[in-house]
């Protein structure tokens, strides 16, 4: 469906200042297109009704793009770079006409979830470590990362050294945990923890921390949703790779996932999504020589 959207606003015969504010916006989703309008028209003529009406439709173009994609998965609407895979996963699994069940997963309880037997594969930005791997098999990788920080474009942040004495924010058993413990002390930088991107970048915003370290992957989406932060540094330290996991020893289900992953590369599926979602996303935010393993494919 195409949109065509026209707006017009009046300052009126009484204040100086135009109180009007209107957003209009435009995603792509398995649904099909959708279109998202509001319209505040400030508080009657009262003082600051234009910084009223702003602030509205800041809060509501923050929930089209943070909040809303997020409802959609839980309604099983679900869409993206490792969604695409999991479906082509299922399909093998299950075929074309099969059920399986997608689970929205927070980093800390990928491990867990494996272990208790409440999901078979974890597909959502599961980076490989030594220490991961003593609980969980993972695949071949089909994505690659490194850490990156977030900060306030004010602060002027260009490495990592410009931190120091700093606060960093960060998620609990991530890999960006796992280099903190290991280099927090080194840099000088003071830990902060937050519990998900969106309570991280707003942490960030609020001056509740200086910097916001994740993979690349994640928190690139923290600078689009506001224009005061960026990604002052791009990237800390090699790369990591991005794997599926299934539980300690079910090596049928992992060599099915693995032969998947090895004929989709054969056929550039991976290519094609990355431009499909990646590309179109972050719009150049992230480089792709940090996502893509082109090597591979």
């Amino acid at each position: 469906m195409d949109f065509i959207v026209a707006a017009d606003t009046d300052i009126g015969n009484v204040r100086k200042t135009n109180q009007d504010s209107v957003a209009v916006l435009i995603a792509d989703t398995n649904m099909g297109a959708i279109s998202f309008g509001i319209i505040c028209d400030g508080m009657g003529g009262l003082a600051k009704g234009e910084l009223a009406s702003a602030t509205l439709i800041h809060v509501m173009v923050n929930w089209f793009k943070v909040d809303l994609p997020l409802a959609l998965e839980r309604n099983g609407i679900s869409d993206g770079f490792e969604v695409s895979l999991a479906k082509e996963i299922a399909k093998k699994l299950v075929g074309e006409d099969g059920e399986i069940e997608f689970i929205v997963l927070n980093a800390k309880d990928r491990i867990p979830m494996l272990e208790s037997g409440e999901i078979d594969i974890a597909v959502a930005n599961f980076t490989k470590t030594p220490e991961r791997a003593k609980k969980v098999d993972f695949s071949t990788p089909y994505l690659s990362n490194t850490q990156a920080v977030i900060t306030r474009k004010i602060d002027k942040i260009e490495n990592i050294k410009d931190l120091s004495g700093k606060r960093m924010l960060v998620t609990k058993a991530t890999t960006s945990d796992d280099w903190l413990q290991i280099n927090a002390q080194k840099y000088g930088l003071e830990v902060v923890y937050c519990n998900s991107v969106k309570e991280c970048g707003q942490a960030l915003a609020d001056d509740e921390g200086d910097g916001y370290i994740h993979t690349n992957i994640l928190n690139a989406a923290v600078p689009l949703n506001n224009d005061d932060l960026e990604m002052g540094i791009k990237s800390i330290g090699g790369l990591d790779y991005v794997c599926a996991g299934v539980v300690k020893g079910n090596t049928d289900l992992l060599k099915v996932i693995n032969d998947t992953i090895i004929e989709l590369s054969a056929t550039n599926f991976f290519k094609d999504v990355y431009d499909d979602t990646f590309e179109s996303f972050y719009k150049g935010t992230v480089d792709r020589k940090h996502l893509l393993l082109d090597d591979l494919y």
